[in-house]
């Protein structure tokens, strides 16, 4: 508004410029003048407020960037992490965890006597910000953020096999655990629902009958079938090779 009124000033300005000299009338000379006056004091002040604007602007824009950077903490900013497994010695297979510069992460002792021979049940959350793993009889999730370890569940003493799963967005864990002396069933599957802080907030059980019994196999170690999270909701399996091949069973996590 500020430029469009010194344009047309500066316009009737030249006109009467123009007239006075034509004319030789001192007072349209005085009246152009005037304006002229008016016009350079206008076009000063426009630019000063312009200015102004300009640098509000930019401290406004300064001050939400320091706002979003101090958001940031250092649980909420996600490193992308993996799982690197390589065959060790006899049967046992070691892994590492390696950020993503290719460095291998510092990890408590306790994680790296699991790493040392990798039992099953060892998965790393889809946003890298989890690892659940066994550990004694107790299954446990750890934090590379933070490098906390916290106990999720007590898992039976007479385990035979174990693994786990997560859903996509790593709040849901499900573990199919495998006791051929459990008289409840020889498969176990248990759903475990944590918060943003890795801490258990909700948990489910399941004793599969004989007959829907969850696939495994066993050697040295008994390692479970397939099983998937079909929704945040559901979980399904693979029946077992020799009581109920080729079926699939559906587990509804909530009522």
């Amino acid at each position: 508004m500020g430029i469009l009124i010194v344009i047309i000033v500066g316009v009737i300005c030249s006109y009467l410029f123009f007239v006075g000299i034509r004319e030789r009338r001192s007072i349209i000379l005085a009246i152009a003048v005037l304006l002229v006056a008016i016009t350079s004091i206008t076009a000063f002040w426009v630019h000063r407020e312009i200015r102004e604007y300009d640098l509000k602007v930019e401290e406004l824009l300064s001050q939400k960037n320091d706002e979003n950077f101090e958001n940031k903490t250092p649980d909420s900013i996600e490193e992308n992490i993996e799982l690197i497994t390589e065959p060790g010695e006899a049967s046992c297979t070691t892994a590492i965890l390696r950020n993503s510069e290719g460095e291998e992460l510092n990890l408590p002792e306790e994680l790296r006597e699991v790493f040392s021979c990798l039992p099953g049940g060892v998965v790393l959350s889809p946003n890298s910000k989890f690892l659940v793993f066994p550990n004694d009889n107790d299954l446990k999730i750890y934090l590379p953020a933070s490098e906390e370890t916290l106990s999720l569940q007590s898992i039976s003493t007479n385990l035979e096999g174990l693994d786990c799963i997560w859903n996509e967005d790593s709040k849901k864990i499900a573990c199919v655990i495998i006791d051929q002396n459990n008289e409840k069933s020889f498969t176990q599957i248990i759903v475990l629902e944590i918060n943003e802080l890795g801490e258990l907030i909700a948990e489910k059980e399941f004793f599969p009958d004989y007959e829907e019994t969850v696939d495994f196999t066993c050697g040295a170690s008994c390692y479970p079938g397939k099983f998937w999270f079909e929704n945040d909701n559901e979980i399904k399996y693979q029946g077992h090779n020799i009581i109920s091949p080729d079926q699939i069973y559906s587990i509804k996590i909530s009522n």
